[in-house]
């Protein structure tokens, strides 16, 4: 199918009509296709001038030849032409004078105009991804509002900006039991911007990250946004409950106090409104390790412990023992510590952590215990030697010299 210049502009217009793509950028790209089809056709040779009018939708290919004495004309050499060609045009010619003719799109045949197009499409879904990844790579840990476009069971499509980019919400990555309704407007923060085999970007969201709930304090906390109460630390069970470790650089301000809000309403409308009802539990940090544990479990009672870089052992009565289990999880994660709790009426100043009996017993073999879940020598002790060799796999007499050297301690 012949296709002149001017069908090419307004089918051009059209494409750019329809896919929301920018003029001049389409223009760009067309000009660029077009000389590629042009230097394919006539060789690299020639001299081209593709000119496009984005005003007027015009569009003109200029082709220049240098005009020869007609003895030199080589009919091979397509960027010459024989001066008694030239003056067919216009008796004015000279030899040694540029001959310009215009060149069009119908000169080409239809699967170059074609696969010319598909080129122009390639380029401009290259550019579109690069731009689209560009500019939500920028927004990674940022917070949005978008709108819910699509619900499945494995994820929701949300639209943000004028543009309706789609973003991707997986189910693992909202709050648990929270519904949406096709049209709704949520806030969740960009989690990750990828490329896709396929060369698409994709822009995933979350609702479940400590991140999520870090911006939220920022929009409604002043004195977070102004850097006064700084956020230490934030350990999310999404849609049960969040502990957030939070410091003032003032005395005069109580960092937990200025969190929560009057009457507590302004965590109460973080979780109400963007966390489907999850608890928000705002704890002062300390470097006191016992009274930042209480703070963590919120337990008033009194409590021993054990400590060293890496473990901490509390000693808990057994009305604590259940409490304290329910905390596990957050005193692990706040404090970055394996946390292991006795129920023992023991005193902290009554046990002693293995790695203490390094100069008495190996290190692989200390490790060997640890592994088998012993950490401290109270709690071998208190287990009988045939449980602990059946947990720990060691040999009866080397069990036998580990509980005596450990006794031994305590008798002295």
């Amino acid at each position: 199918m012949p296709t002149n210049n001017a069908q090419l502009i307004s089918s051009i217009a059209a494409f750019t009509e329809k896919k929301n793509i920018d003029k001049h950028t389409v223009i760009l790209m067309l000009k660029e296709v077009l000389e590629n089809l042009i230097v394919k056709k006539f060789g690299p040779d020639h001299h081209i001038d593709v000119i496009i009018d984005e005003k007027k939708g015009d569009l003109q290919i200029w082709r220049t030849k240098l005009i020869v004495a007609d003895k030199d004309k080589d009919p091979a050499d397509e960027s010459t032409i024989g001066l008694a060609e030239a003056l067919k045009i216009e008796k004015d010619f000279e030899v040694g004078e540029d001959f310009t003719e215009t060149i069009d799109i119908s000169t080409f045949s239809r699967r170059a105009v074609i696969n010319g197009m598909r080129l122009l499409i390639s380029k401009k879904r290259a550019l579109e991804t690069n731009q689209l990844y560009q500019r939500y790579k920028q927004l990674e840990n940022t917070l949005i509002s978008a709108q819910v476009g699509y619900i499945s069971h494995k994820y929701t499509i949300l639209y943000h900006g004028e543009e309706k980019t789609e973003l991707t919400l997986h189910k693992s990555q909202q709050i648990p039991n929270e519904r949406f309704r096709k049209g709704d407007h949520i806030k969740a923060l960009v989690d990750k911007v990828l490329l896709t085999q396929n060369n698409r970007a994709q822009i995933l969201l979350t609702r479940t990250s400590p991140n999520f709930l870090r911006e939220l304090l920022h929009l409604e906390v002043p004195e977070v946004l102004d850097k006064v109460v700084t956020i230490k630390d934030i350990v999310r069970i999404p849609g049960v409950r969040s502990k957030v470790i939070v410091e003032s650089r003032d005395d005069r301000i109580d960092p937990a106090g200025a969190c929560i809000g009057p009457g507590g309403r302004r965590v109460q409308s973080i979780s109400k409104t963007h966390l489907n009802g999850e608890r928000i539990d705002v704890i002062p940090y300390t470097d006191d390790l016992l009274l930042y544990i209480k703070r963590i479990t919120g337990m008033d009672q009194s409590l021993s412990l054990r400590a060293n870089d890496t473990t901490v052992i509390l000693y808990a009565k057994p009305d604590q023992f259940g409490w304290l289990m329910k905390n596990i999880f957050f005193l692990k994660k706040i404090l970055k510590k394996e946390v292991h709790i006795l129920q023992s009426r023991l005193q902290a100043n009554e046990d002693v952590f293995l790695d203490e009996f390094a100069n008495e017993i190996t290190s692989d073999v200390i490790a060997q215990i640890k592994k088998a879940g012993f950490i401290t020598a109270q709690s071998v002790l208190k287990t009988s030697k045939t449980l602990f060799i059946e947990k720990t796999a060691l040999e009866a007499t080397l069990v036998d010299t580990i509980y005596a050297i450990l006794t031994k301690e305590f008798e002295s």
